[in-house]
């Protein structure tokens, strides 16, 4: 049996995770109890990590016969080097990254991403195993048990439809075996993080095949709290498995289903104060707390702020891929798949002072469909046409609170000064409940449909030239519903005489001829609250709207040899409008779609024993979706801004001998506003001025989480010797140069220059089915900050909080496989 990681003092507990270790086991007992089967197996296994067939364009295609820069991350290296999330990944990709915020996730390709909130589409459409996944909180799947990972950079508008203007993210999961097969790998490393999976393969009957694959993984976390009996930041607990059948009865026709669960937890808060602005040192809660060391934080609320940190969602995933081939070469196929996250977050900010805390926020059910009809590859001719659907309902169905407790203590010092006896007021514990305001706007639900018909036709005029042309018409409808209803932490409408009522000692006491203190209170609350948030019984917002959109392409192919492909791209992207809710008042975001046009140049050539790409772009975005200030001093989400994203990528994997491989990619960005003169104010600017409220101009400035420069490489040494061992030797380096993380450009809060570097040395023996590994993430331990951030309801600006990134980490590996 796998063990479970020892347990340290602090509340690391590994909750749920039983019946997924239950299933990892017995996994690991059935695969070995297969190996004599296997043995007997036709050995058709190869090692095709560096020859990956991707559908970029929705065809089968070797990844250098694809025109668009595209990079291709093989499961096995994935597993190899124990990538857990999209959010490891992205440093192993240039052009590609993700931020974690909060409570949001943001994907970003060729610097453009969605920022502003969960109800948000993402501007990078994430698909696994063709089922499309809208938010991009819902890509926290963990990769295990891949075939590999695509990542298409720039609008993907005619094949891929909406919001894929900045690119896709394709995710396809290993397939069932016509063998037996299967192997269970198992890691131990740096902070009692553990990870553990189990795959079994092979055929039922002759016509059906099955996999079945359990996951775990656990970490105590990395950012040391140093509140007793709360987690430390960074620790994680992850179960999930997946089930995958293939019906073949015969040649032409293929029948593949899939059924995925996930109960994904991070624990406790991966944020710390990096800086504490002078009129939040002076609040004596701030004092001794570790500020500008990182690794180490005070986490510690009191009353219905005392939570720890618990957030990621529980998850299930269905797909049903099929397709049958005509005997005249044509192919017919359908793709439907169902997603339902219950994204669960309880949170709190990362300091020792009652602010915020959130519960349980979001639920988002999908469903989509996609028919595709292809003619056969080896004509001059070919063309793929196909209609596409979706239905997706967001629900907020938690709660949401926020401390004003300072409101609370402005009132009670301006009644004492009026000559309200201090025995009148409530007490300290009754002030605090009376001003925790909960569900401040946070009712939201949202329904969206969409439905497509799309085309694309290339023609080889030339026996070296092809000319493509692909065009998408779509229509996407969006109604949503908003309600108001504040209450106190006592459930009691906010500053009503009820609320009042229940925390004064003697609410019926007269203050003036037939007014009690309630009274009084009540009148004097709702006065202030209602300047901040829309009261109870305020009416609800329903809105709905319709969009058509166009998105054509257009591109020309020419193969001087059979080995170099020159290409030359001009496409369109479409994202979305919809709704963003105000968090406290009666208004509401209503913002439209967002366009791109991109032109791309790129070669895919053979130079010897190297094969190497390049891809030249610019992409104009018009209409940008933002988040800006408005009049009133709020964060509004926005068409405001104009944008351009150009630069180049390079990339190359050469074998320079038997022995020796390397590969390495490269790009630089220069991704900026053309259009943003009332973005918010950054922390110097709002420092000097005499308002809380300003707005500065941005054109010319660079986007969000756009570093200029990005790079990955490895070199890989493998070899074999007697008796029967293999040896490998991998050193892999990834950089990304600074980039702001922060809308406002305020230089602290960017994302550290991050040179990172990664080894591992394995050694196996094919024969006896082992494989042990050593494996160190981030070698020299550097430190940084992934980005920086503004916490909630502080008073001074310049107090700030940075996402560290994980130090360095030795791990072991051990598998062993059928």
């Amino acid at each position: 049996m796998l063990k479970a990681a020892p347990q340290s003092g602090k509340r690391h507990t590994r909750r749920g995770c039983a019946p997924v270790t239950l299933s990892v086991t017995a996994i690991a007992w059935a695969v070995a109890m297969a190996g004599s089967a296997a043995a007997n197996a036709d050995e058709t296994k190869t090692d095709d990590s560096e020859n990956i067939v991707v559908t970029a364009q929705k065809r089968e295609q070797k990844l250098s016969d694809v025109s668009a820069s595209v990079s291709a991350v093989s499961g096995k290296f994935i597993q190899q080097q124990q990538v857990q999330s999209l959010s490891t990944l992205s440093n192993y990709v240039p052009n590609f990254t993700y931020t974690k915020e909060s409570d949001v996730d943001i994907i970003t390709i060729r610097g453009l991403g969605t920022a502003g909130g969960d109800t948000l589409e993402s501007s990078v459409g994430v698909y696994v195993d063709g089922v499309y996944l809208p938010k991009a909180r819902d890509a926290m799947f963990p990769l295990y048990d891949l075939d590999h990972v695509e990542v298409l950079r720039g609008p993907q508008g005619a094949l891929f439809g909406k919001n894929t203007i900045a690119g896709v993210i394709n995710i396809e999961t290993a397939r069932p075996t016509d063998y037996w097969t299967g192997y269970v790998q198992a890691s131990y490393g740096s902070y009692a993080s553990t990870e553990e999976t189990a795959v079994l393969s092979g055929p039922l009957s002759p016509v059906l095949s099955m996999r079945v694959a359990a996951y775990h993984r656990q970490s105590d976390g990395y950012i040391e709290n140093e509140t007793p009996d709360h987690y430390d930041g960074g620790g994680y607990n992850t179960n999930a498995g997946r089930l995958t059948l293939d019906l073949h009865p015969n040649s032409q026709f293929k029948l593949t289903g899939k059924l995925e669960f996930l109960d994904d937890k991070e624990l406790g808060v991966g944020r710390e104060l990096q800086y504490i602005g002078p009129k939040d040192l002076a609040n004596p809660a701030f004092q001794g707390i570790p500020s500008g060391q990182l690794y180490r934080q005070i986490s510690n609320q009191t009353g219905l702020f005392d939570v720890d940190n618990t957030q990621g969602p529980q998850a299930w995933l269905s797909a049903l891929n099929a397709s049958y081939r005509f005997d005249s070469g044509y192919t017919l196929s359908a793709t439907a798949g169902y997603s339902h996250f219950d994204n669960r977050i309880s949170y709190a900010d990362a300091l020792p002072i009652n602010t915020i805390v959130q519960n349980d926020p979001m639920t988002l059910a999908t469903k989509n469909i996609e028919i595709r009809l292809a003619s056969p590859d080896d004509k001059p001719f070919r063309f793929i046409t196909g209609f596409y659907a979706d239905q997706t309902t967001l629900n907020y169905t938690g709660y949401s609170a926020l401390n004003f407790a300072s409101v609370g203590n402005a009132i009670q010092s301006a009644l004492l000064a009026r000559g309200i006896p201090a025995a009148l007021l409530p007490n300290a514990a009754g002030l605090a409940a009376a001003n925790t305001v909960v569900t401040p706007g946070n009712g939201f639900s949202e329904n969206s449909h969409s439905w497509a018909l799309f085309g694309e036709a290339s023609y080889r005029f030339q026996p070296a030239w092809t000319i493509v042309g692909g065009l998408r018409f779509s229509q996407d409808s969006v109604s949503m519903n908003q309600y108001f209803n504040p209450t106190d932490a006592n459930g009691f409408a906010l500053g009503s005489v009820a609320s009042l009522s229940s925390v004064l000692p003697k609410p019926n006491a007269l203050v003036a001829p037939g007014l009690t203190i309630a009274q009084l209170l009540s009148k004097t609350y709702t006065g202030v609250y209602n300047t901040i948030f829309s009261p109870a019984g305020t009416p609800a917002i329903n809105q709905s709207e319709t969009e058509d959109s166009v998105t054509p392409s257009v591109r020309l192919e020419y193969r001087p040899r059979p080995a170099t492909l020159l290409y030359g791209v001009v496409q369109t992207g479409f994202k979305q409008g919809g709704y963003a809710p105000g968090t406290s008042v009666s208004t509401l975001n209503n913002f439209g779609p967002e366009k791109a046009l991109a032109f791309e140049l790129g070669t895919k050539t053979q130079l010897g024993p190297a094969d190497v790409s390049v891809a030249l772009f610019r992409t104009q975005f018009r209409d940008l979706q933002v988040s800006a200030i408005n009049a009133e001093g709020t964060t509004d989400t926005m068409n405001a801004a104009g944008a351009v994203s150009q630069g180049i990528e390079l990339g190359t994997h050469w074998h320079v001998t038997s022995h020796w491989s390397l590969s390495a990619d490269y790009a630089y960005l220069d991704a900026h506003y053309t259009n943003f003169d009332n973005a918010p104010c950054s922390i110097d600017q709002l420092l000097a001025s005499k308002t809380s409220v300003c707005s500065q101009n941005l054109s010319g400035r660079p986007l969000l989480n756009a570093p200029p420069s990005s790079f990955s490489g490895t070199v890989e040494y493998h070899t074999t010797f007697q008796p029967g061992f293999e040896f490998s030797a991998a050193f892999t380096g990834t950089y990304k140069s600074s980039y702001y993380t922060e809308v406002s450009d305020s230089s602290e809060l960017m994302a550290d220059a991050m040179p990172l570097f990664d080894i591992r040395i394995a050694l196996g023996r094919p024969t006896q089915h082992w494989t042990a590994a050593l494996l160190v993430h981030n070698l020299f331990n550097r430190q940084g900050a992934l980005m920086g951030q503004r916490p909630s309801l502080v008073a001074d600006p310049s107090t700030y909080m940075v996402v560290p990134n994980e130090p360095r980490m030795i791990i072991g590996q051990l598998r062993y496989e059928m």
